[in-house]
């Protein structure tokens, strides 16, 4: 399904030129560190290839002006993102510079012109990381459901660069992403950082590396009496990388050693951070052969560079590894772990380390400080030319050349220019129950998800954990309390539809309806236990008791003690017909229900009439008529009586008179029983157990929560379904839609939505029917072959009208129109 942008084309000039954004160097934590000086040279040896390649660099209001932004004013480039000029004249190619930059407010990841058809979208990306090591980055849900949401976007976008060949690997590996969408842009120091010049000492500079080395470690405290060289670390107090090995690792150098090369650490710290790692020092007791910087200038991280005697860079895992490539530009000699893109930087295994070993750091780190020989061969291997920026904006202008001679799609560019329209994907966020949670509406949704993302863009939302979720086909799941931050970084769906129903497991959906309201499908037009559920479980979030909000919703309808005790009694809710829908109802953009008995119940309740856009859909049949009934009895051990067998399927509850199906087996000895589905296990075993007082156990089986297979098993076996209800919550029943297509000949109870079926399609019994009654009916049925047969034919034939891929396709369209007509 697709939706038109409107767009006046004769006011809109075709898609042209590149437009980069900046917000790499604007959030401050990414502007003056990595990403940041990349993202600055990157963009200065672009226009140093072509300054008329690109033709503005955006800001995002939303971010700071940061220094490291400004400095981009020479170019007269830098526009706001929000300029007209944008709307008026898309670009042609948009490049996400940093895709993973936050902002204090979650902020769309694309600009809404960057979104038409006619717009390539690029991103760089520097690294998988938080992907490769959840369990150190991505344990707060709502941070791993932020990251995810970012990893759709890179499913989006046109081209990936890739600033190594380990992140393009992990690009395939992490997010499945083709290594043809994925080009290896790599990296590359700035311009300054370099070896030592000659005419910098005839400038009266030092001199001398032993000068040089001499004044580092005086700046930074230093024992220089002693001192003969140093050990540089450029890094960061982050986890991956390990320092603590590394200060492990130095104390297990020979104090000779670590006297004559002292470590120098060089990391912006905080003093909570430093602390730490001056108290780690003094229990390994290394402090004083362990150099602690601080945040330096670029100025003196280059002298760092230039005067020590080895680098050392001991990270765990890194997407290219920037501080290498300047300690090589700079001349150093670099040692580094042997893992990720450090592999592509340091082409020696010798100089390479198990970084996740103590001794084998401390072995490398030893033998080079040992061999000046090796020391040098390390220092003058010459960099690979492939880490010049020359050649990195080369590879960058080369993929926006390529999008920028594509030619547009002439097709939509006509019909753009007849109908004053383009089109794109209808987005629709679903929020509902998923397997494997234990409620109907969860199992429904995952017939329904067999065939929404055929016509949809779609993002499942669930309270249950994303990776735990059980779907017929792949989808998008993200966690429910990410949806208003994935609205922010990806921009609003079309559509945002709940599903809810009359148990503990809609309450997310129902409190995250109040914050973002939107179209709601009600599986019940009764939500009592729903609410007391929720006031039940989570009264900290609740500003009102249960009662308090019964009368808020109905000032004056009922007697002013009901609710106090903080739910209704069923036979209560049932007299005074509570339903509570009326918040629902209230907050809801669109409200639809299966039948018109709920949308009735509804109306009269609040007023508003809900709409009906189809009855419960009814699954395929997995077996045939005839495979049904020559289906070996064997499947079914423990019932291989040889007798028919009548079931209910579903939840078990006294509101679906399960106590009454138990007692009907006294009358019925022809027959067997199953009570198919979960429920308290206390209930469970007073059923089993009330079989076993009256002599019937043999022919009833309660068989609790069973597994999908097992399910179908118990189908495929039944001779009659019954599906009682003691009374009506507005609800359709997903397990009468299962047991029609099923073929089996379905009795239920006359009331609510169970009389909307077909008088051919099913048997309806009154309310208040006997247990003499209920067993002469079905010893009645039993007997009555042509019956059977009759009904098994109805039942298919209504399962073929109605569908999930019917119903699918009605509630894309519905809700696709609703968001055309109200011009999103």
């Amino acid at each position: 399904m697709t939706l038109p942008l409107e767009a006046t084309l004769p006011k809109v000039q075709r898609a042209s030129g590149v437009v980069v954004d900046v917000r790499a160097l604007q959030a401050h934590d990414h502007a003056s560190r990595g990403i940041g000086r990349y993202t600055f040279e990157l963009i200065t040896a672009i226009e140093q290839r072509d300054p008329t390649l690109v033709r503005a660099f955006v800001a995002d209001p939303m971010f700071p002006m940061h220094e490291q932004m400004l400095r981009l004013l020479p170019t007269g480039k830098l526009r706001r993102s929000d300029d007209p000029e944008f709307t008026a004249h898309p670009p042609r190619v948009f490049h996400v510079t940093s895709p993973f930059v936050e902002g204090d407010r979650p902020a769309a990841i694309l600009p809404e012109w960057a979104r038409g058809t006619d717009t390539f979208v690029v991103a760089t990306v520097y690294d998988l990381i938080p992907a490769r090591f959840p369990e150190i980055y991505l344990s707060d849900p709502t941070i791993a459901s932020i990251y995810h949401a970012r990893h759709e976007f890179l499913r989006t976008c046109d081209s990936l660069f890739a600033i190594s060949e380990a992140t393009k690997m992990d690009f395939s590996e992490l997010l499945g992403i083709p290594a043809d969408r994925v080009v290896t842009i790599h990296g590359a120091a700035a311009p300054q950082f370099s070896s030592l010049p000659a005419a910098e000492a005839e400038q009266g500079g030092p001199a001398t590396e032993e000068d040089l080395r001499h004044r580092v470690l005086k700046r930074y405290g230093g024992t220089t009496d002693q001192a003969t060289g140093y050990v540089l670390c450029p890094t960061g107090a982050e986890w991956r990388k390990n320092l603590d090995r590394l200060l492990q690792a130095w104390a297990a150098l020979s104090p000779a050693l670590r006297t004559s090369y002292p470590l120098v650490v060089q990391c912006h710290l905080q003093p909570d951070a430093r602390e730490h790692l001056l108290a780690r020092s003094a229990e390994l007791g290394i402090a004083a052969q362990v150099v602690f910087t601080g945040a330096v200038s670029d100025a003196e991280l280059i002298d760092l560079l230039r005067g020590a005697t080895l680098v050392v860079f001991p990270s765990l895992y890194e997407g290219l590894g920037l501080p290498i490539l300047e300690a090589q530009a700079c001349g150093a000699a670099v040692i580094c772990g042997d893992n990720s893109s450090l592999r592509e930087l340091v082409s020696d295994p010798s100089a390479r380390f198990d970084a996740e070993s103590v001794p084998d750091i401390a072995s490398v780190i030893e033998r080079f400080l040992l061999d000046p020989r090796a020391r040098q061969e390390l220092a003058t291997t010459a960099v690979d030319k492939r880490y010049q920026w020359s050649e990195v904006a080369r590879l960058v202008a080369d993929t926006y050349k390529k999008y920028l001679d594509a030619p547009f799609d002439s097709e939509v560019i006509a019909a753009a220019q007849e109908s004053g329209v383009v089109s794109r994907p209808f987005r629709l966020a679903l929020a509902s129950p998923m397997p494997p949670q234990l409620c109907g509406p969860a199992g429904y949704f995952a017939d329904l998800v067999k065939y929404l993302p055929d016509l949809c863009e779609l993002t499942v939302f669930t309270s249950a954990d994303p990776l735990e979720v059980q779907l017929p086909r792949e989808v998008r799941v993200e966690r429910l309390d990410a949806l208003e931050v994935i609205e922010a970084i990806e921009g609003p769906f079309d559509e945002v539809l709940y599903f809810l129903g009359n148990s503990e497991f809609h309450i997310a959906e129902l409190l995250q309806l109040q914050r973002r309201p939107g179209a709601v499908f009600l599986h019940d037009a009764r939500l009592t236990i729903l609410y007391t559920e929720m006031h039940r479980r989570y009264p900290n979030l609740m500003d009102e008791t249960f009662g308090q909000a019964l009368h808020r919703m109905y000032p004056g309808r009922y007697p002013a003690p009901m609710g106090g005790a903080q739910y209704l009694p069923l036979d209560e809710e049932g007299v005074f017909g509570v339903l509570m829908v009326a918040d629902v109802a209230r907050l809801a953009t669109r409200l639809f229900v299966h039948a018109e008995h709920a949308a009735d119940l509804i109306e009269l309740d609040c007023g508003r009439r809900a709409e009906v856009l189809f009855p419960i859909p009814c699954p395929v049949a997995e077996q045939s008529e005839a495979e049904r009934h020559d289906a070996p009895a064997e499947s079914h051990p423990e019932k291989s009586t040889g007798r028919p067998l009548i079931a209910s399927f579903g939840f078990v509850s006294p509101a679906k008179r399960s106590e009454l199906l138990v007692d009907l087996m006294q009358d019925l000895p022809q027959a067997d029983l199953a009570l198919v589905g979960h429920s308290g296990e206390s209930f469970l075993e007073d059923l089993r157990t009330a079989a076993q007082a009256q002599g019937t156990a043999d022919q009833v089986t309660v068989t609790g929560k069973v597994a999908s297979s097992e399910y179908q098993d118990w189908l495929s076996k039944t001779t009659i379904a019954v599906q009682l209800r003691l009374f009506s919550n507005g609800e359709s029943s997903a397990s009468v839609g299962e047991t029609l297509a099923a073929g089996i000949p379905t009795v239920v109870t006359d009331i609510g939505t169970f009389s909307e079926y077909p008088d051919d399609t099913v048997v309806k019994l009154p309310r208040n029917v006997s247990r003499l009654e209920l067993a002469k009916a079905l010893s009645d049925l039993l007997a009555d072959e042509p019956r059977l047969a009759a009904l098994s034919a109805a039942g298919r034939a209504y399962a073929a009208r109605n569908t999930y891929q019917l119903a699918a396709e009605k509630l894309s369209s519905e809700l696709s129109q609703s968001a055309l007509n109200s011009g999103t």
